[in-house]
């Protein structure tokens, strides 16, 4: 699923594939920011998640809980195109849409052209990834590549 102009490029999980474990370093909520979020995915589902103590976290968790089947589902990921997206001097934006970024999600796929189906969705971002399909890069250190 392509949204322009606002310029990112959502692909959903094939079910059951994503492997693996992800840090972000802040993950912005109403509640605050979750700080060192680690989440752990074996078989397509989040297995695992920590994060530095605090109140967003402690929110989030809550809320995680209490979502119904489907919530530990890899969602899919999602790549920002739009090449005017900019930061603020000396800050990290995090955003779907500026070229380059890369953000994961949890839980509910149909967004993302997917077939999950769930009443929560959870969105990590991933500014100064490196991505690579079939040996090359798409995103390198958070430029989007221009091949």
């Amino acid at each position: 699923m392509v949204y322009l102009p606002a310029g990112e490029a959502q692909v959903a999980a094939v079910a059951g594939t994503a492997e693996g474990v992800v840090v972000f370093d802040r993950i912005p909520t109403l509640n605050g920011n979750i700080e060192k979020a680690r989440w752990t995915f074996k078989g397509g589902l989040l297995v695992a998640y920590d994060a530095r103590p605090g109140p967003a976290f402690a929110r989030w968790k809550e809320i995680y809980e209490a979502a119904g089947a489907g919530k530990d589902a890899f969602a899919g990921i999602d790549f920002g195109l739009h090449p005017g997206a900019r930061a603020l001097a000396g800050k990290t934006l995090l955003s779907y849409i500026p070229a380059g970024s890369v953000s994961l999600a949890s839980g509910d796929s149909t967004t993302l052209g997917g077939t999950d189906v769930s009443a929560y969705l959870a969105y990590g971002f991933l500014p100064g990834a490196t991505v690579e399909v079939d040996g090359k890069a798409i995103v390198e250190k958070g430029v989007l590549s221009a091949r």
